[in-house]
Formats: C-alpha cells, structure tokens, sequence
C-alpha cells in the first residue's frame, strides 16, 4: 500500500492512525456509510477500474552490441569473406554449379549414346527385316519354281504317255522334239513361227540350259558344229589366197597385210576371233616382263 502513491502519483496517500498498522477510513464523503467503506479499489465505474497495478517489468535494452575496437575489424573481415570467392556460401556454389554442369555433361553423353544405341538397334532391326523379307521372297520363288517345274515335268510325262491315258502317244522325249523342231512338214504354219520366234529370241539361253545337265554332250554339239566352221571358213580363206586365173606374181603384187587381215575377218569371223584370242597371252599364268608391250588382238596380221 506503500508503493500506491510511487506508481500512480494521482491518488493522495491514506493517513495512517499512530499505533495502529490499519490506516484510517478515509474521509470522502462516499465512503461514509457504504458498503465499500476502507476499500481501496476503484468502482466499477471509474476509469481506474481498468488499470492494472501490478508493478512493471524493467526491460531489457535491445539493439546493436557495445562498441569495442575489435568491432569494426570483425565487420571487414565478415564483408570481406562474403564478398570473396574462397567464402564457404561462395565455395558450396561453385562446388554446387560444378556438380550441375558434371550431370548434364554425363546426361548429355548419356543422351548422345543412346541414340547411337537406338540407330544402331534401328538398323539391324532393318538389317533383319530385309533378311526375313529376301529369305521369305527366296522361299515363295523356290515354290513357285518347284510348282511350275512339276507342272511342266507333268505335261513331259504326257508327251510320251498313251492316248487313252490322256498322254501324247510319242514314242520318246527326242521323237517328240524331233517333231517339234522339224521344220517344212506341214503343222500349223502359225505355231511354226511362234517356236521360230523363240528361238531367235531365247534359243541361247535354252541351248546353254540344256548343255548345263550334261557337259559331254555340250562338247561334242561345239565339236561339231566348229569343225564345219572351221571347215567352211578354211575353204573361204583358200579361195582368197589362190584367186583362180591370177598368177603368183600379180597376188604378190598387190599384197598388203591391212587387206589381207580385213578380207579374213569378213570371210573368216570365227577363225580370226581364234586366232586372235590364241594371240592374247595367258596374263593369270604370265607376268609381263619389264620393256614387252602387251600385243593387241586388233593389230595381229596374218
């Protein structure tokens, strides 16, 4: 009750009776004969009501720290580091952005190597489809040909096969393309034609298949068929050489290597050609020595 007039210097002090430690009823005249008489708290309605006595905390005094001589230093040294690049914020960043670019150098490799993966992974890919696709064309054209050769080796089988089986009736394969080949007996003129055109058109291909089944036969048809070359050129060349009714002297006369060469090739084809192969050295058994002039076929002269 001491401290009331320290803290609110307003309200006058109570007298206080000698001898008594009770203070005295106070001598307002609205305490007398109340119910509040001696209270020291406000009324409800005074504006008192609403304060609050408890005594105030001292506080504490904030803000910057007392000034020693180190103060100022530490401040220059702490600007210093952050503004450095050897500061450890500084130091975390550069080691963060090293390890960034590190990553996307390694995902960038990664990326690149992947593609190369996925071409290459492509082209087998298309490597494989090709082979599938050549092996699947290999394999319909094997059984379309195996198809068309039972067909045909069917029609064969009804060449030499009886009427009354639904066959032909020739005797053998070589009677039937005897008959086929015979030409100026008759048939149908409009068929023999159509088997001439063939055979000016494809007659090399069917003659070099047929010789592939047998090369005995391959040698005695070209046996055959150069010594009547050979023998009907040779009878060409004979008849340019000797010239019935001119002398010896009027050949020698007018003899000329150019002219003679070119009237042997025109008469003779087949002996020049001959000829001039045999006159071609064998370059895969012959090397050709150093200063020697490869001979040309064109220039050989009789």
């Amino acid at each position: 009750m001491e401290r009331l007039p320290t803290l609110f210097p307003f309200i006058p002090p109570i007298p206080v009776a000698s001898g008594s430690g009770q203070p005295s009823q106070p001598q307002t005249p609205r305490h007398h004969h109340t119910e509040r008489g001696g209270s020291l708290e406000p009324s409800a309605s005074s504006p008192m009501s609403m304060v609050d006595v408890a005594p105030l905390k001292p506080r504490q005094k904030r803000g910057r720290p007392a000034y020693t001589p180190n103060t100022r230093h530490l401040k220059q040294t702490v600007k210093k580091l952050r503004s450095s690049e050897h500061s450890p914020d500084k130091r975390k960043l550069s080691a963060a952005k090293l390890e960034l670019e590190r990553k996307a150098s390694e995902l960038a490799a990664a990326k690149e190597q992947m593609a190369v993966l996925q071409a290459e992974a492509e082209g087998r890919e298309r490597v494989l489809a090709a082979a599938k696709a050549a092996k699947e064309a290999a394999e319909r054209k094997a059984k379309l040909e195996a198809e068309e050769t039972r067909r045909a080796q069917s029609f064969v089988k009804r060449v030499t096969d009886s009427e009354a089986n639904g066959g032909f009736n020739f005797k053998s394969l070589d009677h039937f393309f005897t008959a086929l080949w015979r030409t100026g007996s008759g048939g149908d003129q409009q068929m023999s034609r159509v088997i001439s055109k063939y055979v000016k058109d494809h007659g090399v291909a069917h003659a070099t298949n047929m010789f592939r089944r047998s090369q005995e036969a391959k040698e005695e048809f070209i046996s055959q068929e150069m010594a009547e070359i050979f023998e009907r050129e040779g009878r060409a060349i004979q008849a340019l050489l000797t010239r019935d009714g001119t002398s010896i002297t009027e050949l020698l006369k007018d003899f000329s290597m150019e002219y003679l060469a070119a009237e042997i090739e025109a008469n003779a084809p087949h002996l020049w050609a001959a000829l001039a192969m045999l006159a071609e050295p064998d370059q895969s058994t012959r090397r050709q020595a150093d200063g020697e002039t490869r001979r040309n076929k064109g220039l050989v002269r009789c």
